[in-house]
């Protein structure tokens, strides 16, 4: 899992001529819209069904943690599957049992296609030499995805990645090596009582998780190459 460290809040400005890092918080609109995106998601799992298939395959090859231990071996999806099974078979961890179906509907690949959505709905952006990024294309090389799930009814989740261009309205750049993206978040949940007498997941941002995580950081060393 990743390494906690401070995030420092600014407006995102460039550092130096030649490069831009912008570290600053989500946004209230960004976290709206993430919620929202989330919770529907979560509403539209079908109960009884267990865990999702888009999780199921995600085990092995993303980082899931559980109460800090790694369930995930890259090389073994049914290793991966036992190691979650036991180490969510516990007391503290009943509510995952009571609510796979809604917590395995984001927590996966998915969440990553959502915080995109999230993110364009929000309107979130950064500006470069006086010119407005629309977009920021990631690699697959230094890819990595992070889920920790706690006792507490929450999760944390965070994703690394290389950067390999940006956009622009007029252009596409090229970037040099360690150009970078990283998105770290913690939510919590709660359980919902249904008229029906099982329980509904509602998701919301954790605002204890503000120091380390509900962050962004980004780093564009452009390489001078116009696409």
């Amino acid at each position: 899992m990743f390494k906690r460290r401070p995030f420092f809040p600014s407006v995102p400005v460039p550092s130096v001529s030649d490069r831009f890092e912008s570290r600053r918080p989500l946004s209230f609109a960004f976290k709206s819209h993430l919620i929202q995106l989330i919770n529907t998601t979560i509403k539209e799992a079908k109960p009884g069904t267990g865990m999702s298939g888009a999780m199921y395959v995600d085990l092995p090859r993303a980082e899931y943690y559980v109460g800090g231990k790694l369930v995930s071996d890259p090389e073994s999806l049914k290793e991966s599957i036992r190691k979650w099974e036991e180490l969510t078979s516990t007391d503290e961890f009943a509510w995952v049992r009571r609510n796979i179906e809604g917590l395995s509907a984001f927590l996966n690949q998915e969440l990553v296609r959502l915080i995109f959505d999230a993110w364009c709905m929000s309107g979130e952006t950064w500006w470069f030499q006086g010119e407005e990024v629309q977009k920021l294309s990631l690699g697959s090389d230094h890819y990595k995805q992070s889920y920790s799930v706690g006792a507490g009814m929450n999760v944390e989740f965070a994703i690394f990645s290389s950067v390999i261009n940006y956009v622009t309205n007029e252009h596409v750049f090229g970037v040099k090596d360690g150009s970078t993206f990283t998105l770290a978040m913690r939510l919590r949940l709660e359980e919902i009582q249904q008229a029906s007498g099982g329980t509904l997941l509602q998701a919301s941002f954790d605002p204890s998780g503000d120091l380390y995580n509900n962050r962004c950081f980004v780093r564009v060393i452009p390489s001078g190459e116009i696409w």
